[in-house]
């Protein structure tokens, strides 16, 4: 993949309907994601935008300007001349956008997954034993997030008794994580419900080898694997992947995602993906 190749494409949505799109710019960015109840977190710095389009995203952005106004950033990566072109890879809150100073003024925005609903605080209560997917189901509408069941099925009929919840939104995925054998965690507006310490099931595997994106020489560790490969905007939290390694064969196998991080500069060489995985 060269680099005329790269796509990138910046989204931003504020709470009164405002919607812009920025595409064909000079865009750097570094963006963190986990699992469980860490936020995701990320950096991106966009260049030389109009003078209208810095004042409209200041404005909105700033939490020294608009601190009560929540404004989202949608981030798309990827390749132009692929099927998926460029595809979501994070999706949060602004906690900070300012401009630098000339020559080249970038727009600096600092964002986290989920950070207004640190903002709101929540109650709510179920009496009696209540079906876990039921709880979690209405928890992720609550959030205003996308439920998606990334279990086997065996979670159908795990039941929680006098689940009661108050304080802040974000805390109530540590709370959950704390009661049942399943894992939940936020991810790009989705809700993702697995079960602990397994791999999610509704994604497929995906084969990762030098021919098909590994950069450089994968890193064994105490739980299972570090590397990198060219950003792959396809690769999902707790997804399985079957890692295939030439130059250390012992660290071939398959394994899940609980880290990744994509980084991205259009004006350099930085495009890639670097993932933690563990073993199964």
């Amino acid at each position: 993949m060269t680099l005329n190749r790269r796509k990138v494409i910046i989204q931003f949505l504020t709470e009164s309907g405002d919607f812009k799109e920025l595409d064909g710019i000079e865009v750097r960015f570094d963006v963190v994601k986990f699992m469980s109840s860490v936020m995701n977190k990320a950096t991106i710095d966009i260049c030389n935008l109009a003078r209208s389009d810095i004042e409209f995203l200041t404005t909105y952005t700033s939490q020294y300007v608009a601190i009560n106004q929540r404004k989202r950033i949608r981030l798309l990566a990827g390749y132009a001349d692929t099927g998926t072109g460029a595809a979501l890879i994070f999706d949060g809150d602004i906690i900070e956008a300012r401009p630098t100073n000339p020559p080249d003024i970038w727009l600096h925005c600092q964002a986290l997954s989920g950070y207004y609903n640190n903002k709101d605080n929540i109650s709510y209560s179920y009496i009696g034993e209540t079906p876990a997917t039921d709880i979690i189901k209405d928890t992720a509408d609550k959030l205003g997030l996308a439920f998606i069941d990334g279990t086997d099925g065996t979670q159908e009929n795990l039941t929680i008794v006098n689940w009661e919840f108050t304080g802040p939104k974000t805390q109530i995925i540590s709370e959950l994580n704390e009661v049942g054998n399943y894992e939940v965690f936020e991810d790009d507006g989705k809700f993702i419900l697995t079960q602990k310490g397994q791999p999610r099931n509704d994604t497929e595997v995906v084969y990762i080898d030098e021919t098909s994106g590994l950069v450089g020489i994968p890193n064994p560790d105490a739980v299972g694997v570090s590397f990198r490969v060219l950003l792959d905007n396809s690769l999902k939290i707790k997804q399985k992947i079957y890692l295939q390694s030439n130059a250390i064969p012992g660290a071939s196998g398959l394994y899940w995602i609980y880290e990744m991080h994509h980084k991205g500069d259009l004006r350099g060489n930085d495009f890639y993906t670097d993932i933690k995985a563990r073993r199964m």
